[in-house]
């Protein structure tokens, strides 16, 4: 068809027409760009708001960490505070590549009866780790027995030691205050706390006298102990507590031959100690604290020549025996363990060829209750 001036106009409408189509349909995408983009702000400003509230929430949720118990003293509050914070000497737990073997050392005793630590119930998980010891041990007794009859015996010999050489600031009557106070909050129905070296009690003795008060009140307590008192506790007492110090004067006295008013199998306290914890009925559970710890194991590690700075005159006194009270078969515990001590603890498992379990600040070990009956750490 031949183009006309109509054609020609009809053509100019058509293109104004799709070129105004084309200016609406641009200027609708934009503004829907626009809209989009807009949308995208606000999602992404409700999203960062929402993440800071939900920040601030998780924030408000946790909840501070427990406050020491007020019985604490000294280095026991201390303890508490850096292990219900994080901020402790070696912050990763377990520390299982300290340990040989890494999985812990296996157990012949079927039930949770013994928990080792470093610097006492220093967190809340430890405090309910000692309750589910001290049940473990209540369900062992006999039928006969008062299940309320849950006493305890605080063993306070290194406390003692360490404190008269200067090695520790908290005395013994500091300790055995503190114990008494922190075991009968955990259960305990009664508390004894003991020194079982005559020499000791009589020194104890006469700084009382000399100090007057509450000091001369403890002194005469401990004069009036003697073997057969302490012997009849420990028959009966359902934990048997030993206290932080020097571990000499533990070994020393945990193996000297009794003096007993009758004759007994049991000639010494490690008799008598270790047949109860391995005990299939009434038996007695064992907690321990830093030098307490050391002694729990087949070895006394400090003593060995492998430790840095291990002492050749207190294994002299021992008759150069490192022994310690053997509850846990072939396995010894090396307390207040740190990363700088994995080279030499494996030389030490390497010449000794026993196990050897570290027990780092806030990471005690006790018994897990698994069909191996291993002992694992407990992470506060």
């Amino acid at each position: 068809m031949t183009a006309t001036a109509y054609h020609v106009l009809q053509d100019d409408k058509q293109g104004d027409s799709n070129e105004r189509h084309r200016k609406f349909t641009y200027f609708a995408m934009g503004l829907a760009l626009l809209a989009m983009l807009a949308c995208i702000t606000v999602g992404w400003h409700r999203k960062d708001v929402l993440s800071l509230r939900s920040k601030v929430t998780l924030l408000d949720m946790k909840a501070p960490p427990p406050p020491p118990p007020p019985y604490l003293v000294g280095w026991a509050r201390s303890s508490w505070v850096a292990c219900t914070t994080g901020k402790m000497d070696t912050p990763h737990c377990p520390l299982e590549m300290l340990d040989t073997p890494h999985d812990g050392c296996i157990s012949s005793t079927p039930t949770n009866r013994v928990l080792l630590t470093a610097d006492g119930l220093s967190s809340p998980p430890l405090r309910e780790s000692f309750r589910r010891v001290l049940q473990s041990t209540v369900e062992s007794q006999t039928p006969g027995h008062n299940p309320a009859d849950k006493s305890m015996v605080v063993v306070l010999d290194a406390a003692y030691d360490a404190y008269k050489v200067g090695t520790q600031l908290t005395s013994a009557l500091s300790y055995c205050d503190m114990r008494k106070a922190e075991l009968e909050d955990l259960g305990a129905s009664n508390v004894i706390c003991v020194v079982l070296d005559p020499a000791a009690r009589e020194d104890l003795w006469r700084t009382g006298q000399e100090q007057g008060g509450h000091s001369k009140q403890f002194g005469e307590e401990m004069r009036s102990l003697n073997d057969e008192y302490i012997f009849e506790e420990l028959s009966r007492a359902t934990v048997i507590w030993v206290e932080c110090g020097s571990p000499g004067i533990l070994l020393q006295n945990f193996r000297r031959r009794l003096s007993l008013n009758m004759p007994h199998s049991y000639k010494t306290f490690r008799d008598l100690v270790r047949s109860r914890v391995n005990a299939d009925a009434d038996a007695l559970a064992y907690v321990s604290v830093s030098s307490g710890t050391s002694i729990a194991g087949e070895t006394v590690v400090e003593l060995s020549p492998e430790f840095p700075g291990s002492s050749p005159s207190t294994l002299r006194s021992l008759g150069g025996d490192a022994s310690g009270l053997g509850l846990v078969k072939n396995c010894s515990f090396y307390p207040h363990a740190t990363l700088m001590d994995e080279s030499w603890l494996h030389q030490l498992t390497s010449a000794s060829h026993i196990g050897v379990m570290a027990i780092p600040n806030c990471q005690p070990v006790m018994y897990t209750g698994s069909n191996l009956e291993r002992m694992s750490h407990i992470c506060p």
